[in-house]
């Protein structure tokens, strides 16, 4: 299928709506494949109705309908709605179809770009699920993903996170700001920094929080940065409520704020460690030894208070994990030295 043609093979023959948009739109978008791949992306995300009235709806048996390439439900197998989704489906039948391509590699089998919850109910109810079978690239079922999760906003927000450092892994740029950002270059670096800060295993631990937005989760990071990276209680405490059997009675949101409490008291509980510092001095300050301070085996700061560069260098395994603590202090710690100088100074 020509690239030209996709948004006709989207939407179907003759739904295509005309716009104001002005033709000189095309004279920024870059010559050759690129300029192809965007303006076929940016036409899908605008304009297009991926599942259109036109659209011949087939049924199928929900087993051939196999996972997009790039999976936008985490924690499927403990999705809380799934239940109240084949209970609607059940007394009103499947009102929305679902999109799916046939599987690139599996013969007989299709892939979905968007509808794996209504797949899963309609596997719980054993019924055939209502499908629209479309040509589609790689880049163009990703990005009719993206845009369909968009508009029924029923990924969380950590969904979103997910889904984005997944594409990010595997797509350009552009793709991935067509799938996630609805053009928004910016909201793709804010959602990847959230999986770069909170550790894997713990949003996993989490689920999929529903109700919990972008604020809280981004406290959340900031909680775990805070730790310095030392999350060993919090896994503990978690390890020991899921051998349990408590952590599973949690709804996710619940968790998450279970998590929340605990880093919150891990800070509050934390005291700086006792430090043993070598001072080996000469006899001019211009020649000065460096002061080493040790903490464990973290790190090891080495001070040098020379008139002319005082400097301080980090090693260790946790020296980038303080350096960035120590940054997020020194507006604090000006404060403190000047409030200090002025009770100097009248002393």
């Amino acid at each position: 299928m020509s690239r030209k043609h996709s948004l006709s093979a989207l939407v179907g023959q003759g739904t295509v709506e005309q716009t104001d948009e002005p033709t000189s739109r095309a004279a920024y978008v870059r010559r050759g494949a690129s300029k192809a791949m965007q303006k076929s992306l940016v036409d899908i995300a605008e304009s297009a109705k991926l599942v259109s009235k036109g659209d011949v709806i087939r049924t199928l048996d929900p087993k051939l309908c196999l996972p997009s390439i790039v999976s936008d439900r985490a924690f499927e197998s403990i999705d809380e709605g799934i239940e109240q989704l084949a209970n609607s489906i059940k007394e009103d039948g499947q009102q929305v179809p679902i999109l799916v391509r046939p599987h690139p590699s599996d013969v007989g089998f299709y892939q979905i770009a968007y509808g794996h919850r209504r797949v899963r109910a309609c596997l719980k109810l054993k019924i055939d699920v209502r499908v629209a079978v479309k040509e589609l690239t790689d880049e163009e079922l990703v990005v009719a993903q993206g845009k369909e999760n968009a508009e029924r906003k029923n990924l969380t927000f950590i969904q979103r996170c997910l889904f984005a450092e997944r594409l990010s892994m595997t797509f350009p740029r552009v793709v991935v700001i067509s799938a996630v950002g609805g053009g928004d270059k910016s909201i793709v670096s804010k959602l990847t920094a959230i999986t770069r800060k909170i550790p894997e295993d713990i949003i996993e631990a989490i689920g999929s929080a529903r109700g919990i937005g972008r604020v809280k989760w981004e406290n959340l990071a900031k909680l775990c940065d805070d730790n310095v990276g030392d999350l060993s209680g919090v896994r503990s405490s978690i390890a020991q409520r899921q051998n349990s059997g408590s952590w599973a009675d949690l709804l996710s949101h619940e968790r998450f704020q279970l998590v929340v409490d605990l880093l919150t008291q891990t800070n509050k509980q934390r005291t700086i460690p006792k430090v043993s510092p070598v001072v080996k001095r000469g006899k001019t300050a211009a020649n000065a030894q460096p002061t080493k301070i040790q903490n464990g085996d973290r790190f090891t700061a080495h001070v040098r208070l020379n008139r002319e560069k005082p400097n301080i260098e980090l090693e260790g395994p946790e020296a980038t994990k303080f350096s960035s603590w120590l940054l997020d202090q020194l507006p604090d710690l000006v404060e403190r030295y000047e409030k200090d100088k002025q009770k100097d100074d009248s002393a």
